[in-house]
């Protein structure tokens, strides 16, 4: 019998309007790292974040050392040895690292905080994952690197006595060398018998480190073999096959002739490392990259919500420099934010308040006031336009599913005009009927001769919607297709996951 320290027997996890995880099975054996595998939104990181405490669960049932457990929290799962590394770090960047390895309840000697006694037990964490020379208990944490922090997030773990730990895309913000330190970090915990649940894209750095390699796919468990019984192309073609709801352009669009937007070797931070590319007149130019590749960052940096440390922005032949959203706008430029509750809209506000604020100098006379008339007819064109289900367009926004929250933030940059919009992952979250809506949209907005980035996670309808897709890796394009009529998923996942020329 097989010695499992943990076991997940039919986990089931819903959001409104979505079933993140569809009766899904995995198990962890002691002392060994476990890959878990899938496209993003396949459902890995809401699995580990059920397992640490982080989420509770709608259905299933977890066993852990041989007991079902009902976790109720992070602190309950850490007091059990489980804990979470997360993909993004977030700590007291204005305490020292002592402060905040021992943030979940500082020691004490006669009333007050026992400083020494943290700095030695910092110290002796340090030494027992080899790190004592990178920094010093009295470091504020704000001066250290992604991976620096990343390795404090570890020394909480261990603070305690560790069992199993989680660590969800680990490297996607390190560089090689911290990355190095990182998978010797993971061969020490396992010799030691911690059991390791490893979340990532990056194939090759799976079938480096991992013993094995479960599969999910839209939700659902589809595999876990021995990483030795499998190649990296095994994995990718479990990860895609998905069909899209038949739905397919009925003709390109793109004019070559007139290039709308050049960007040229754009840099930012660690995110962005020399990306270059046209944007055609009624073009729907798709992006694809896994977590952390810069997609997004890129379509920010165009449209001015971060500063770009290097490279040239050209709109319709004229190099520009954006500070703010508002000077795209005044460009005819849109975004179609991923983040839809949190950037693109106010929920509070009315259906009519979101549709109207980009443009609502259009609807205003010389002194400023707003002309209500034009506004509700503008707003109300532009809802049955859009087939947007409302009682009425005083309606907060936050009363509405979420596919009609989509097409407001949608709606507002076709009411601004916009010729140059960017969409990122238009349909998350969103249901089947309305996508097909938000596909009809954008087929027909390019027809109109506008020029669309569509940045999606969802290879299907980057296949069925793009004229050509560049594949983001680590920061630059991997490989651009310019014929998207024959490609395949797994064409696009390969340069994705792989690096250029890797099999």
């Amino acid at each position: 019998m097989e010695d499992y320290i943990l076991k997940c027997e039919k986990i089931r996890k819903e959001f409104p309007g979505v079933v993140a995880l569809d009766n899904v099975e995995f198990s962890l054996r002691k002392g060994e790292v476990h890959a878990i595998c899938g496209e993003n939104g396949a459902g890995k990181s809401t699995l580990i974040k059920i397992i640490t405490g982080l989420y509770g669960r709608d259905g299933g049932k977890i066993i852990y050392e041989g007991k079902e457990e009902n976790f109720k929290s992070v602190q309950e799962c850490r007091q059990n040895g489980i804990s979470l590394i997360p993909q993004e770090i977030h700590m007291a960047q204005d305490l020292t690292v002592a402060e905040n390895v021992m943030m979940t309840g500082y020691p004490k000697k006669r009333g007050c905080v026992d400083w020494d006694f943290m700095r030695m037990r910092t110290i002796e964490l340090q030494k027992r994952i080899g790190i004592e020379n990178y920094f010093t208990p009295d470091t504020m944490v704000g001066t250290l690197s992604m991976g620096h922090q990343q390795l404090i997030e570890v020394m909480k773990a261990i603070s305690t006595e560790l069992k199993v730990i989680a660590f969800d895309e680990p490297t996607s913000s390190l560089s090689d060398d911290e990355s190095e330190r990182l998978f010797e970090l993971i061969e020490e915990l396992k010799k030691a018998g911690v059991s390791i649940i490893y979340v990532s894209h990056r194939l090759p750095e799976i079938f480096r480190i991992c013993n094995r390699i479960t599969v999910f796919k839209d939700g659902k468990y589809i595999s876990t073999d021995e990483t030795k019984d499998v190649t990296p192309e095994m994995i990718v073609s479990r990860m895609v096959g998905r069909e899209m709801a038949g739905f397919k352009r009925t003709a390109a669009t793109a004019d070559d002739s007139k290039t709308v937007l050049q960007v040229k070797d754009l840099k930012w931070k660690n995110h962005v490392r020399g990306v270059s590319f046209d944007l055609h007149k009624g073009e729907i130019l798709g992006l694809f990259g896994i977590v952390g590749s810069g997609r997004t960052e890129t379509a920010r940096c165009i449209f001015g919500l971060e500063k770009p440390d290097a490279g040239e922005i050209i709109v319709r032949g004229r190099k520009v420099n954006f500070k703010k959203p508002g000077d795209a706008i005044a460009e005819k430029m849109g975004f179609v934010t991923e983040d839809r509750r949190g950037e693109g809209l106010s929920t509070i506000n009315s259906i009519e308040w979101n549709m109207t604020m980009p443009y609502l100098e259009k609807l205003s006379s010389k002194l400023g006031i707003i002309n209500h008339k034009k506004e509700k007819e503008n707003t109300t064109k532009l809802s049955k336009d859009l087939n947007i289900k409302a009682v009425s367009i005083y309606e907060p926004a936050v009363s509405l599913s979420g596919g009609n929250q989509q097409k407001i933030v949608i709606a507002k940059w076709v009411g601004a005009d916009s010729d140059i919009l960017i969409f990122d992952e238009p349909t998350r979250g969103i249901d089947v009927g309305a996508k097909a809506e938000i596909y009809h949209l954008m087929e027909e907005l390019a027809k109109q001769g506008k020029s669309i980035i569509m940045i999606s996670s969802e290879l299907p309808e980057l296949l069925a919607l793009s004229d050509r897709i560049l594949v983001y890796r680590d920061g630059v394009i991997n490989h651009e297709f310019t014929d998207v009529s024959a490609l395949s998923e797994s064409d696009v996942l390969h340069y994705a996951i792989l690096a250029d020329g890797e099999e």
